[in-house]
């Protein structure tokens, strides 16, 4: 918000936070469970076998400390929740997770679980006048393809225009079979983040995208072997390096069993706040709505991407700024349809100064590594 401050009075401002739950947003994501909502009585608690936060932008270990088999040819970006995992090269790349640790810890199971991140593309679906991937990127994939079905296969990919996601197995009877449980229309934009939630049992299978149900599906039946499960999995890539996913990966779990919906939606909902809140994710971004202030702005300075108008002040009256500016009177009111607005009073500053407001999805320490600007 920008307001071009005519007289050291208060003014007040408005703005609109569409489909975003506050108190639900100012929580961090869970780094190793999954907390039912609705009170501790009303659903199970899931505790996740590993999680990849993709802090660690070096070596890729697990939040549990659990090192890759091997990488290469990755990179990472701040876009989404802290730093993510980017597969996308012209050059082989691949990262390579064991499915079984040495220590008998166990990171994924193929016959029933859940498995849930967070992903965005770098290109956009052709429905969406985009290009695709161009090839049909692998999201997380154990085993591989086979045209005899020789080996065994486990794997949720997209395909190569952008517009399917599936989630298809393989075992190594020779068959020459291909069994797809789920699959699904997208219809996705260029750093455009969307919550993946696949859980699967031997009773159904389900696929769930930002929060709801997207499809379901009969039992999983056809799952690799265990020779196969001793080389790993394989996330954004096949393990040749190549089927790249093309796009960022970011706060990956598992479980053992499968999360039912309310949990799901519940985890889409508290971590949400963190993916929209990016200036450099305009889509998200664009749920966050302005509304009038009064007195009404001047002008529109542009200090999120020029070089800025706002200079340092440094008078002073009894060691005491002359132009502070405090917030106060601060009400949240829900709108209906799922909005929220928040009204408030800024009171102080000068004349003529343009002022800027700042919104956090959670605060931090430092204050400045919580902040993300973004012009109301």
């Amino acid at each position: 918000m920008k307001t071009n401050h005519m007289q050291p009075a208060l003014f007040r401002v408005i703005f609109s936070l569409i489909g975003f739950c506050i108190l639900a947003a100012i929580q961090p994501p869970a780094q190793a469970s999954a907390p039912a909502p609705g009170g501790t009585n009303s659903r199970p608690y899931y505790v996740a076998m590993d999680s990849w936060s993709f802090a660690d932008k070096t070596n890729w270990t697990s939040d549990k400390g659990y090192a890759p088999l091997s990488f290469t040819n990755l990179s990472f970006s701040y876009l989404g929740d802290g730093a993510s995992l980017v597969v996308n090269s012209n050059a082989p790349a691949w990262i390579q997770y064991n499915v079984y640790e040495t220590n008998g810890a166990t990171n994924l199971t193929v016959a029933g679980g859940t498995v849930a991140f967070w992903f965005a593309p770098n290109w956009a679906s052709t429905n969406q006048g985009g290009n695709g991937p161009g090839e049909w990127g692998r999201l997380i994939e154990v085993g591989g393809y086979s045209p005899d079905s020789s080996y065994g296969w486990w794997s949720l990919y997209v395909d190569d225009v952008g517009q399917n996601i599936y989630f298809s197995t393989q075992t190594n009877d020779l068959s020459s079979n291909v069994t797809t449980y789920v699959s699904a229309p997208i219809s996705w934009t260029t750093n455009y983040w969307h919550y993946i939630v696949l859980t699967y049992c031997a009773t159904n299978t389900a696929l769930y995208l930002d929060g709801l149900l997207a499809t379901s599906g009969p039992p999983v039946t056809v799952f690799p072997g265990p020779d196969v499960l001793t080389n790993g999995f394989f996330l954004g890539s096949d393990s040749n390096g190549v089927l790249q996913a093309q796009g960022m990966f970011n706060s990956m779990y598992t479980f053992s069993t499968p999360l039912d919906a309310g949990v799901i939606n519940a985890l889409f909902t508290r971590s949400y706040g963190f993916y929209i809140m990016n200036p450099m994710n305009s889509p998200f971004m664009a749920e966050v709505v302005s509304a009038p202030s009064s007195p009404s702005t001047t002008g529109t300075p542009n200090v999120i991407t020029g070089p800025g108008y706002l200079l340092s002040v440094t008078n002073s009256v009894n060691n005491v700024s002359s132009t502070n500016v405090w917030m106060t009177n601060v009400t949240a009111y829900a709108t209906g349809g799922g909005n929220m607005s928040i009204k408030f009073t800024i009171e102080g500053g000068q004349a003529g100064a343009n002022y800027d407001v700042f919104a956090t999805t959670a605060l931090q320490s430092p204050i400045t590594t919580g902040m993300v600007p973004r012009r109301l």
